[in-house]
């Protein structure tokens, strides 16, 4: 399911708290996304990178929630404009 939707996604660790939102496009749409982090613990992404190079153990601890989520056929703009409507 999670691949015929698109969205916004909040990943927490449950350690220290830290928050960071992202997003998926594309289409693979979330499974896609959530299956870079699979792979690499960061993602891909420069904040995360730094996360995990502060403290390796912290992908452990993390817990993500998809906070929106919206059909694969809307683009990244659209998408994101659902998020800032919140």
């Amino acid at each position: 399911m999670l691949s015929a939707v698109t969205g916004l996604y909040l990943i927490f660790d449950t350690t220290s708290g830290k928050q960071y939102v992202g997003s998926a496009f594309g289409k693979e749409g979330l499974f896609g996304r959530f299956k870079t982090y699979t792979k690499s613990s960061d993602g891909g992404n420069l904040e995360l990178k730094k996360w995990t190079k502060a403290k390796p153990y912290t992908c452990k601890n993390a817990a993500i929630h998809v906070t929106r989520n919206a059909p694969t056929i809307l683009s990244a703009k659209e998408v994101l404009a659902r998020g800032r409507a919140v």
